[in-house]
C-alpha cells in the first residue's frame, strides 16, 4: 500500500511545542554571538567544556530545586534501563564534572560552556522551551573576588557584542531568603509567594511584630546602588553586615564598568539555590534578562566535592533581541559565491576561491529565472560562470 505524501501544512505540527528551527541566517548570527561571548570568557581564563545533552535523572535532581525537578523531561534508556533527562540547566552538569574529572584539581577552576537547555516556559516574554545559553562557572575562588570577576566577565562579553546600555541588578540570598526560611513553617511559603510578587497586603496579613518589620525593611531596600550606604546602618542592626559588605565590595568594583547598578534586597529569585550575592543584567526593551547568576556554595557538596562556587549564564536569544532592537548586526558571514557551469570547468574555480578563504557553492547551469530565485534565497553576492555565457 502506498503512503500518501505529507503536505507542508501537515508537517508544521511535527515540531514539538516550544521548539523552533534556526535557518542559516539566524544560525550564523547565533554562532557569531556565541563565539564572541566565549572569546570574552576566555580572556578571563575560562576554558570551554561540552557536557552531554542529557544526564541520568539522579545526577540532575541533586542540583535543581523541587519545582524544576517536577518539570524535567524524562525518558528511559532502553539499553540499561536508566531514567534520563534533558538538561534544564548546565550548572548541575558542571558540578558533576568537577566532582569527578576535577576532584584533584587544587582550584580555582574556571569553566565555560555554550549549548541548549530545555525548560518549561515561564512568563509572558518566554515562549520557547529550548533556550540557548553561554555561561561560566568559577569554582573554589572566594567572594567577593569571584563574584566581581563573574559579573565583570559577563558584562565584558555583552560589551563585546556592542551592548552598552545595561543595568546590573544585585541581590543577596543572605537577606530576605534567610529571613523567610526562619519563619514558622505554616507561613513560610505563603509569605515567600507574596514577597515574590510584591503583594504587601498578603504578607502583612500573615506576619506581625519583629518578623513583619524585618521583611518590610528588606523589601524596601530597592533602588540605586548609591542608596546602599544609607541602608547600611539599618541592615547591620538587623544582622546583615555580611550582606552589606558583600554588596558594597561588588558595587565598588563595578563602578569601572560604566553600567548602571541597582540593588534589590526584596528579590527572592533562586531561593534555596543561591547562597550569597546573585544578579541579573537587564536591557531596555527586552522582556527577559540578558544574563543572570550568582553564588551557590552548597551545590558542589551535593556531589561529594564541597567547594565555593559562583557562575553566570547569558541568554543568547535575549541578547539577539537586544541586538536587533538596537540595530546592531552581529553577522560576520563571508560573502557567498555561486560558481555555475559544467563540473569540469567550475571545479577548478571553486577550489581556487576556497583556497583564498571564500565561501563557494557550485551548481549546474540554470535559466535566468531560477538563478534569480536561487540568488535571492541564498544571498549570493557574486555569480561566476567559468564556461562563459
Amino acid at each position: 500500500m502506498s503512503v500518501p505524501p505529507i503536505g507542508p501544512t501537515e508537517l508544521t505540527p511535527m515540531l514539538p511545542e516550544g521548539l523552533r528551527d534556526l535557518l542559516p541566517e539566524r544560525a550564523a548570527r547565533r554562532r557569531a554571538v556565541a563565539r564572541t561571548v566565549l572569546s570574552a570568557f576566555e580572556r578571563y581564563g575560562y576554558a570551554t567544556v561540552v557536557p552531554p545533552a542529557f544526564e541520568r535523572e539522579s545526577v540532575v535532581a541533586r542540583g535543581v530545586g523541587g519545582a524544576v525537578r517536577r518539570e524535567l523531561l524524562r525518558f528511559l534508556d532502553p539499553e540499561v534501563g536508566d531514567v534520563l533527562v534533558l538538561r534544564p540547566d548546565m550548572t548541575p552538569q558542571i558540578a558533576r564534572l568537577v566532582a569527578t574529572r576535577y576532584r584533584e584539581h587544587p582550584g580555582p577552576i574556571r569553566l565555560s560552556y555554550e549549548g541548549s537547555v530545555v525548560r518549561r516556559p515561564r512568563g509572558r516574554a518566554r515562549r520557547q522551551r529550548q533556550l540557548s545559553q553561554a555561561g561560566i562557572e568559577c569554582i573554589g575562588f572566594a567572594p567577593p573576588h569571584a563574584d566581581l570577576e563573574v559579573i565583570a566577565a559577563t558584562l565584558d562579553a555583552l560589551h563585546a557584542l556592542g551592548l552598552r546600555d545595561l543595568v546590573v541588578e544585585l541581590s543577596h540570598a543572605g537577606a530576605l531568603s534567610a529571613v523567610i526560611d526562619a519563619l514558622p513553617a505554616a507561613v513560610r511559603e505563603p509569605v515567600a509567594d507574596a514577597v515574590a510578587v510584591r503583594d504587601h497586603a498578603v504578607w502583612r496579613s500573615l506576619l506581625s511584630g519583629a518578623e513583619l518589620a524585618h521583611v518590610e525593611r528588606l523589601a524596601a531596600c530597592a533602588g540605586e546602588a548609591s542608596e546602599l550606604d544609607g541602608w547600611s546602618a539599618g541592615l547591620r542592626a538587623l544582622g546583615h553586615a555580611d550582606v552589606v559588605d558583600a554588596l558594597s565590595a561588588v558595587v565598588a568594583g563595578l563602578e569601572r564598568s560604566g553600567s548602571r547598578v541597582i540593588v534589590d534586597l526584596g528579590e527572592l529569585r533562586g531561593r534555596g539555590y543561591y547562597t550569597g550575592l546573585f544578579f541579573e543584567v537587564l536591557a531596555d526593551g527586552v522582556g527577559s534578562p540578558l544574563a543572570g547568576g550568582g553564588r551557590y556554595d552548597a551545590l558542589l557538596g551535593r556531589y561529594g566535592a564541597p567547594r565555593t562556587a559562583t557562575g553566570a549564564a547569558i541568554d543568547l536569544e535575549a541578547v539577539e533581541s537586544a541586538l536587533a532592537q538596537r540595530g546592531l548586526d552581529h553577522d560576520p558571514r563571508p560573502s557567498k559565491v555561486l560558481v555555475m557551469g559544467s563540473a569540469a570547468s567550475r571545479a577548478a574555480t571553486a577550489a581556487r576561491l576556497r583556497a583564498e578563504g571564500r565561501a563557494v557553492s557550485e551548481c549546474d547551469p540554470l535559466d535566468e529565472e531560477t538563478l534569480s530565485r536561487l540568488v535571492a534565497w541564498e544571498g549570493y553576492t557574486e555569480v561566476l560562470r567559468p564556461d562563459g555565457g
